[in-house]
């Protein structure tokens, strides 16, 4: 069961400043969360529609309320909140790339790709572009 008090939370993380000020973020479908979860991010809260599972951090939750509280028109069948993670500290090895507003994001995306292939450590986005992403 889900309280008044989370699904204001839920729906509150919708916004940028909410998501500031409570160091939340929401994310939806299976494949999604269990990559995050995978990468360590650390979990808040996590609802599933018709949850099987032993695992005390699922909460299962009915379709019609996934579906309020989704950010997406047709709500998929899992939601988690997970906690910002803190900014990881810059590398001094190998090759960084910094880049200054990159406002296509499938201009970001060959960005990335070729960091991979060239094997760039790490990429640096101006702010600019961060607060493009968050908006």
């Amino acid at each position: 069961m889900i309280s008044k008090g989370q699904i204001k939370l839920i729906t509150s993380l919708q916004q940028k400043k909410y998501r500031n000020k409570e160091g939340l973020f929401i994310a939806e479908g299976a494949k999604v969360i269990d990559e995050l979860l995978n990468q360590g991010l650390e979990l808040h809260s996590h609802y599933q529609t018709n949850a099987k599972t032993t695992d005390s951090q699922v909460s299962d939750i009915s379709e019609v309320l996934l579906q309020k509280i989704s950010c997406l028109k047709t709500a998929n069948t899992s939601l988690a909140i997970f906690k910002i993670p803190a900014p990881k500290p810059l590398l001094t090895a190998g090759l960084t790339l910094v880049v200054d507003a990159v406002r296509d994001p499938g201009n970001l995306g060959t960005i990335i790709r070729l960091c991979d292939w060239f094997g760039v450590s790490q990429l640096v986005c101006s702010l600019g572009y961060c607060r493009l992403l968050q908006s």
